[in-house]
Protein backbone atom coordinates (compact mmCIF):
# COMPACT_ATOMS: atom_id res chain seq x y z
CA UNK A 1 0.00 0.00 0.00
CA UNK A 2 1.48 2.88 -1.48
CA UNK A 3 0.04 6.01 -0.49
CA UNK A 4 0.85 9.16 -1.43
CA UNK A 5 0.63 11.32 1.34
CA UNK A 6 0.86 14.75 0.90
CA UNK A 7 3.26 17.35 3.44
CA UNK A 8 0.79 20.56 4.47
CA UNK A 9 3.79 22.38 3.80
CA UNK A 10 3.74 21.26 0.80
CA UNK A 11 0.29 21.58 -0.83
CA UNK A 12 -0.25 24.13 -3.12
CA UNK A 13 -2.81 25.90 -0.53
CA UNK A 14 -1.05 25.53 2.61
CA UNK A 15 2.18 26.61 1.51
CA UNK A 16 1.56 30.33 0.22
CA UNK A 17 -0.38 30.95 4.54
CA UNK A 18 3.21 29.75 5.95
CA UNK A 19 4.49 32.05 3.96
CA UNK A 20 2.15 34.73 4.65
CA UNK A 21 2.62 33.47 8.09
CA UNK A 22 6.39 33.91 8.33
CA UNK A 23 6.54 37.76 6.52
CA UNK A 24 3.94 38.50 9.37
CA UNK A 25 6.25 36.93 12.13
CA UNK A 26 8.76 38.89 10.54
CA UNK A 27 7.23 42.16 10.37
CA UNK A 28 6.50 41.72 13.65
CA UNK A 29 10.54 40.89 14.44
CA UNK A 30 11.48 43.95 12.36
CA UNK A 31 8.84 46.42 14.08
CA UNK A 32 9.64 45.47 17.58
CA UNK A 33 13.65 45.10 17.06
CA UNK A 34 14.48 48.70 17.41
CA UNK A 35 12.45 48.87 20.86
CA UNK A 36 14.46 45.62 22.23
CA UNK A 37 17.66 46.97 21.05
CA UNK A 38 16.32 50.68 22.64
CA UNK A 39 15.67 48.73 26.02
CA UNK A 40 18.86 46.56 25.83
CA UNK A 41 20.52 49.98 25.55
CA UNK A 42 18.56 51.09 28.15
CA UNK A 43 19.27 48.80 30.38
CA UNK A 44 23.29 48.47 29.44
CA UNK A 45 23.55 52.12 29.88
CA UNK A 46 22.02 51.59 33.70
CA UNK A 47 24.40 48.70 34.68
CA UNK A 48 27.23 51.04 33.21
CA UNK A 49 26.11 53.65 35.69
CA UNK A 50 25.89 51.24 38.58
CA UNK A 51 29.20 50.30 38.25
CA UNK A 52 30.22 53.78 38.15
CA UNK A 53 28.33 54.53 41.20
CA UNK A 54 30.57 51.20 42.86
CA UNK A 55 33.46 52.30 41.93
CA UNK A 56 32.82 55.72 43.30
CA UNK A 57 31.18 54.59 46.63
CA UNK A 58 34.27 52.08 46.76
CA UNK A 59 36.47 55.09 46.42
CA UNK A 60 34.98 57.21 48.96
CA UNK A 61 35.25 54.43 51.17
CA UNK A 62 38.79 54.23 50.96
CA UNK A 63 39.28 57.79 51.27
CA UNK A 64 37.09 58.18 54.54
CA UNK A 65 38.79 55.19 56.12
CA UNK A 66 41.89 57.08 55.09
CA UNK A 67 40.97 60.38 56.61
CA UNK A 68 39.93 58.36 59.46
CA UNK A 69 43.37 56.92 60.16
CA UNK A 70 44.94 60.20 59.65
CA UNK A 71 42.98 62.17 62.19
CA UNK A 72 42.91 59.25 64.38
CA UNK A 73 46.96 59.72 64.43
CA UNK A 74 46.73 63.27 64.45
CA UNK A 75 44.42 63.26 67.21
CA UNK A 76 46.72 61.27 69.29
CA UNK A 77 49.61 63.39 68.69
CA UNK A 78 47.96 66.37 69.99
CA UNK A 79 47.02 64.37 73.10
CA UNK A 80 50.40 63.93 73.33
CA UNK A 81 51.68 67.57 72.30
CA UNK A 82 49.60 68.64 75.25
CA UNK A 83 50.81 66.00 77.67
CA UNK A 84 54.06 67.24 76.77
CA UNK A 85 53.20 70.84 77.25
CA UNK A 86 51.27 69.98 80.48
CA UNK A 87 54.48 68.11 82.12
CA UNK A 88 56.22 71.44 81.20
CA UNK A 89 54.05 74.00 83.19
CA UNK A 90 53.97 71.46 86.05
CA UNK A 91 58.47 71.10 85.65
CA UNK A 92 57.79 75.16 85.43
CA UNK A 93 56.14 75.22 88.74
CA UNK A 94 58.00 73.13 90.12
CA UNK A 95 61.10 74.79 89.43
CA UNK A 96 59.49 78.20 90.72
CA UNK A 97 58.31 77.25 93.86
CA UNK A 98 61.72 75.27 94.71
CA UNK A 99 63.48 78.21 94.34
CA UNK A 100 61.74 80.96 95.56
CA UNK A 101 59.97 81.02 98.68
CA UNK A 102 56.60 82.28 98.67
CA UNK A 103 56.21 85.00 101.52
CA UNK A 104 54.13 84.28 104.06
CA UNK A 105 51.23 86.90 104.87
CA UNK A 106 48.99 86.97 107.76
CA UNK A 107 45.24 86.76 107.37
CA UNK A 108 44.74 91.03 107.57
CA UNK A 109 46.63 91.65 104.31
CA UNK A 110 45.68 89.96 101.20
CA UNK A 111 48.13 87.27 99.92
CA UNK A 112 48.68 88.49 95.97
CA UNK A 113 49.32 84.66 94.87
CA UNK A 114 52.31 86.04 92.62
CA UNK A 115 55.59 84.50 93.44
CA UNK A 116 58.80 86.60 92.31
CA UNK A 117 60.59 84.91 89.53
CA UNK A 118 64.22 85.84 88.78
CA UNK A 119 65.68 86.73 85.63
CA UNK A 120 67.19 83.43 84.49
CA UNK A 121 63.94 81.84 85.27
CA UNK A 122 62.39 84.41 83.19
CA UNK A 123 64.56 83.59 80.16
CA UNK A 124 64.34 79.81 80.87
CA UNK A 125 60.61 80.03 80.86
CA UNK A 126 60.46 82.02 77.56
CA UNK A 127 63.10 80.01 75.93
CA UNK A 128 60.76 76.81 76.65
CA UNK A 129 57.34 78.49 75.07
CA UNK A 130 59.46 79.95 72.37
CA UNK A 131 59.89 76.21 71.50
CA UNK A 132 56.67 75.06 72.17
CA UNK A 133 55.25 77.77 69.67
CA UNK A 134 57.50 76.98 66.93
CA UNK A 135 56.84 73.20 67.48
CA UNK A 136 52.87 73.77 67.36
CA UNK A 137 53.97 75.92 64.01
CA UNK A 138 55.80 73.02 62.45
CA UNK A 139 52.98 70.13 63.62
CA UNK A 140 50.63 72.47 61.85
CA UNK A 141 52.55 73.08 58.67
CA UNK A 142 52.85 69.19 58.51
CA UNK A 143 49.55 68.37 59.12
CA UNK A 144 48.58 71.06 56.23
CA UNK A 145 51.01 68.80 54.08
CA UNK A 146 50.05 65.96 54.69
CA UNK A 147 46.06 67.03 53.59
Amino acid sequence: MNRKRSHPACSGSAYPKRIIEQEKYFTLYTRYQTTHEHAFSNCLSDLLKLRAERRKAEKDEAALYQQAQYSRTAFESQKRGQADQYRKRKLIKLACRSQTPVPRFSNSTPSPRIAPVRLEQLKHLVKIAMEEVLHSRHAKRDIKQAA
